[in-house]
């Protein structure tokens, strides 16, 4: 009777030795998270990016710093039609291949540019396990691997390698089970240092924009007429507006959901004609769906699983 008792010790004893480095690894993930959004707002720096999405491939730019305490940013293509998009504050300039800009003035959803944690850390593991796995090397910098692996089959997962010195991502990977959907990876990163003025300006040295200012919702918007009925785990809404885009007619109810990583945006407008979205479509990392309700197009749209669209637009109700 001895040995086998003492077998089932020593295999409690590892079990919970297995458990408490678990949470230590966890626990190592956060720090690293909170290291990294902080570093992400905090920090002035300027790099280089190759991103890899549906077997294509862009090189991208990116310039982030505070201009007279207000964070801007600014995200350019290095090849192919030139596109950009500038951050001032809370607003966006869309710079289009054409020399057109279009200018959304405020209610800028999170994530538009750079990687943020919406809704902090606790929001995110309601849908997500954390933990550290390893270390690595990215563009000459030393590297923290940090594994974001999702609960379920609404969301995907993510891998950052985060650099040891400033805790930004240098690599970050869009994940789908083991296979890897997008790619951001730094080719270089330079952190501190004066960022001139004019690095932040959208299509700098002198080129001039075709300007289109997109106007504020009129008196009539009512974007609380519509309602979100079942979402998938995890998701709460966290934006809800109106938005009248360039040779889009009317108005349409904007309503943002998000599990604190993934964002899903749901656009609710007059049908009109035939031609518009119904029923699923993916493209690459990003799935949308469409339906009709009651004379209006419902639309979500996001980079996550096609289940997770799908149950959005199919929830959404009207009566507020």
């Amino acid at each position: 009777m001895g040995a086998p008792a003492a077998g089932r010790g020593l295999a409690a004893a590892v079990l919970l030795q297995a458990a408490v480095a678990a949470a230590a690894a966890g626990d190592d993930a956060r720090l690293w998270l909170d290291r990294m959004a902080e570093a992400l707002r905090r920090l002035d720096y300027e790099g280089v990016f190759v991103y890899r999405h549906g077997g294509g491939m862009t090189t991208m730019a990116l310039v982030h710093g505070r201009v007279g305490g207000v964070e801007r940013e600014r995200l350019y293509a290095l090849d192919g039609a030139p596109r950009e998009i500038v951050r001032d504050g809370d607003g966006l300039t869309y710079v289009l291949p054409d020399g057109g800009a279009v200018r959304i003035p405020e209610g800028v959803p999170p994530a538009t540019l750079g990687w943020r944690l919406a809704g902090g850390l606790d929001a995110v593991e309601a849908g997500y396990r954390l933990h550290t796995a390893g270390e690595g090397r990215v563009a000459g910098r030393r590297a923290v691997v940090v594994a974001i692996e999702p609960r379920d089959r609404y969301r995907y997962g993510y891998r950052l390698w985060l650099d040891r010195e400033h805790a930004l991502p240098l690599r970050v990977e869009l994940r789908e089970g083991g296979r890897v959907l997008e790619t951001v990876l730094f080719t270089s990163l330079r952190v501190g240092g004066a960022i001139p003025r004019e690095r932040f300006e959208a299509a700098p040295g002198g080129t001039r924009l075709r300007m289109h200012e997109v106007p504020a919702a009129g008196p009539q918007a009512d974007p609380g007429r519509w309602r979100l009925g079942r979402l998938p785990p995890g998701f709460r809404l966290v934006g809800r507006g109106m938005t009248r885009l360039p040779g889009a007619g009317d108005e349409a109810v904007h309503l943002l959901i998000s599990d604190g990583l993934a964002a899903v945006s749901v656009y609710v407008e007059e049908a009109g004609a035939a031609g518009g979205l119904e029923g699923l479509v993916r493209m690459g990392a990003v799935s949308a769906y469409g339906r009709i309700l009651d004379g209006h197009r419902v639309t979500a749209v996001g980079e996550v699983p096609p289940p997770t669209v799908r149950m959005v637009a199919e929830g959404i109700e009207e009566g507020g």
